[in-house]
């Protein structure tokens, strides 16, 4: 009887502890970034353009919109407590010849620091790569392209 009562007040603390990361992720705001190329956030083509990065259902996605256009995309994310970095607020994007593919976000402001899962169609792409240049690496991975966020 006392475990149980010590697995339910944990149970407790932990959904409290999230509600409270998501709600303060969502205050937080929003972050604007230009993206000069067309770009995949997982499965979703965005063409190039303006965007807003603000956090979806209470921090546990992030919506990425077009400023002046209808396309989005909404990937999963975890809020997390993001501490200022020297590199400060970017995106990091993984091209393989024109594709390009956003995999991490990092934002103190948004509080979002994480990697996006691979699309099919990435890994596709990087086991072409791979298979066309066995012996060199620099050639078989992904050019890694990193913008600049600013503020909203």
């Amino acid at each position: 009887m006392k475990s149980q009562a010590i697995r339910i007040t944990f149970c407790l603390v932990l959904a409290a502890t999230f509600m409270v990361s998501g709600a303060w992720a969502l205050s937080a705001g929003r972050m604007q970034i230009q993206v000069p190329f067309s770009f995949y956030a997982v499965n979703q083509l965005l063409p190039a353009g303006n965007y807003w990065i603000s956090p979806y259902n209470n921090g546990r996605a992030l919506k990425i919109q077009r400023h002046d256009g209808p396309e989005y995309a909404i990937v999963l994310s975890l809020p997390t407590n993001v501490a200022p970095s020297a590199d400060g607020n970017y995106l990091l994007f993984y091209r393989y010849g024109s594709d390009n593919f956003l995999r991490t976000i990092h934002s103190s402001e948004i509080a979002i620091q994480g990697s996006l899962w691979k699309s099919t169609r990435e890994k596709e792409l990087a086991a072409t790569f791979a298979k066309a240049n066995p012996g060199d690496k620099r050639m078989a991975g992904p050019v890694k392209v990193t913008l600049q966020i600013k503020g909203d």
